[in-house]
């Protein structure tokens, strides 16, 4: 496209260079015929005017035409974008004057349109013509084309020819194998269910064991649709009492009606003499679905055909041995990137073994098939896989059947509730009456998942009269989680009274994010000295001693010296 802008302004140049008159080129669209659902080529041709050195032209279609391809002719340029094709032409001489195709446009009619008429327009647009000389040519004309329709637009579903031929006998091999029955659709037209003719599903009755496998897929066919399609007969297991008989039935129905039952009747041989492998069954069976917690195992208990008894059969060696190999895992979701799945064959015992696992007629069973759902990475509420593990019975060449298993794996497990814990747990402290807080505990937090938080509150109960204390947490509120895992508990007091005080501290914790997660418990005692010390009281008294009758004589000797002191003093004065 941008060789054709370049060439487009070279013209709009060429176009404003002069004012010369000159004759038109003519531009012609073909006109094509044909059966909806089918495609036309409608050639481009452009008959130049004997000056005329370059063009360009835009065709367009609509619904229900469509644009398939264009091929250049006669070395000029032509190209599709969507539903339009642009044709250049260039050439240092005049154009030839004779008609001349330059481009070969393939159209599509849509399926299901209705007979012309009307026909249905090529539309060509946007000419532009240069001249020798540089002048430009007064116009380029261009003469449309136009498709007719042939056939009509209704509904018809496909005819399905079998081969081999339905009612031929099918034989299997030696080995329990057959070829497909190849289904191939023609005369059909249109689309939708009444345009669409099916096919099964197919089943096989009355082979019991040798056909273990029963069920084959629906086929459909639509519309004008002339391609094949294979009838996948599943492989036989050859049984020792002579061959086995069966039949194969594959409804048919066209056009949304009446089913016809297309059959063939089947041949599965004769088990080699003298080696017959276990049949082996599965628990849970092929084609089940189970839901398993993420992290978690299932365990496929294969059995030959009870799971942990002896294996059934007869003979040795690998005519007498059912294999399994190809153990696969697939995520069947829409994540991306697709998470993954382990499978492993185990012994019995759960030990894993590497492939392939082997029963053998007549030995102790030799294992099962592990799967581990893995964590959920997705954030999905389910992550979906399919397991699917080839068998082949006998393992020297013989049947091999796919046997599936639809798991699904539960959403991730619940988070983690972490540890939470507290230093000291418990405890006495004496604190300042009046003064700072003192740390009690710090709380911790362990182990916790993302999105899980602990939250501790703490309680007084049981404060003396007076007494105030006051708890402080850092930080506040005190809420642990797997990014903020350690935080303090701390307390200051004040007490009024001349007496201790005293109170009992209970700290516990509540979990979010996560159920069942144990509580933080965790009690101390907390005392607040008194006031200060005793108030002041009456002063002590001093006791008297008791007075003998000497003391008695002697304290009335005194007073009476004291008294005769006196007289003579009072004498003198």
């Amino acid at each position: 496209m941008r060789m054709f802008k370049s060439l487009t302004a070279a013209l709009g140049l060429l176009a404003l260079a002069g004012s010369e008159a000159a004759l038109a080129g003519a531009w012609t669209i073909g006109n094509g015929s044909g059966n909806a659902g089918t495609q036309v080529t409608v050639p481009v041709n452009f008959a130049g005017d004997g000056v005329t050195i370059s063009s360009q032209i835009t065709v367009s279609v609509a619904a229900p035409l469509s644009v398939v391809s264009a091929t250049p002719q006669n070395g000029q340029a032509c190209s599709a974008s969507g539903n339009s094709v642009t044709i250049v032409l260039f050439s240092f001489s005049a154009l030839p004057g004779a008609a001349t195709n330059y481009c070969n446009i393939t159209l599509a009619i849509a399926t299901g349109t209705p007979a012309s008429p009307p026909t249905l327009p090529v539309t060509g647009s946007a000419q532009l013509c240069a001249i020798s000389g540089g002048g430009a040519a007064p116009t380029c004309t261009a003469a449309n084309g136009a498709i007719t329709v042939t056939g009509g637009g209704g509904n018809t579903p496909p005819t399905i020819a079998y081969n081999p031929t339905t009612g031929t006998t099918i034989n299997y091999t030696g080995a329990g194998t057959a070829s497909s029955i190849v289904a191939t659709p023609s005369g059909g037209a249109g689309s939708g269910a009444a345009a669409t003719t099916t096919v099964g599903a197919c089943t096989i009755s009355g082979g019991g064991a040798a056909f273990p496998t029963t069920n084959i897929a629906q086929l459909s066919f639509v519309g004008n649709t002339v391609t094949p399609q294979n009838i996948a007969l599943p492989n036989c297991v050859p049984q020792a009492g002579g061959e086995t008989n069966a039949t194969l039935t594959c409804p048919e129905s066209a056009g949304g009606g009446a089913a016809v039952n297309r059959t063939w009747p089947l041949v599965c041989p004769q088990a080699a003499v003298g080696a017959t492998p276990p049949t082996l069954t599965y628990n849970p069976a092929s084609g089940s679905t189970t839901n398993v917690n993420a992290g978690n195992n299932l365990t496929i208990n294969v059995g030959c055909p009870n799971d942990g008894a002896a294996c059934g059969g007869t003979g040795s060696g690998l005519g007498a041995t059912s294999r399994l190999n190809t153990l696969v895992a697939t995520y069947t979701g829409l994540a991306s990137p697709a998470p993954s799945m382990q499978c492993n064959f185990v012994t019995e015992g759960g030990a894993v073994v590497v492939a392939p696992l082997d029963f053998v007629a007549t030995q102790a069973d030799s294992g099962d098939i592990r799967c581990t759902c893995p964590v959920n990475s997705t954030g999905l509420p389910t992550e979906p896989f399919q397991v699917t593990v080839q068998e082949s019975s006998p393992a020297s060449g013989g049947v091999t059947a796919t046997r599936t298993f639809n798991i699904t794996c539960q959403g991730a497990p619940p988070p983690a509730c972490g540890t939470i814990s507290a230093n000291p747990p418990s405890g006495t402290l004496t604190l300042t009456n009046g003064g700072a807080a003192t740390q009690i505990m710090q709380a911790a937090l362990a182990g916790a998942g993302a999105g899980v938080s602990h939250t501790v509150n703490c309680s007084l109960s049981g404060v003396s009269s007076g007494t105030v204390f006051t708890i402080t947490t850092s930080p506040s509120p005190l809420t642990l989680n797997n990014v903020t895992t350690t935080g303090t508990v701390s307390a200051s007091c004040t007490n009024s009274l001349q007496t201790q005080g005293s109170g009992t501290l209970t700290c516990t914790s509540t979990a979010s994010g996560a159920s069942g997660c144990a509580s933080l418990s965790a009690q101390y005692t907390l005392q607040c000295p008194g006031a200060g010390g005793p108030p002041p009281g009456p002063l002590p008294s001093v006791p008297v001693p008791a007075l003998g009758e000497q003391g008695r004589i002697l304290l009335a000797a005194l007073m009476l010296l004291l008294g005769l002191g006196v007289v003579g003093f009072r004498m003198r004065g």
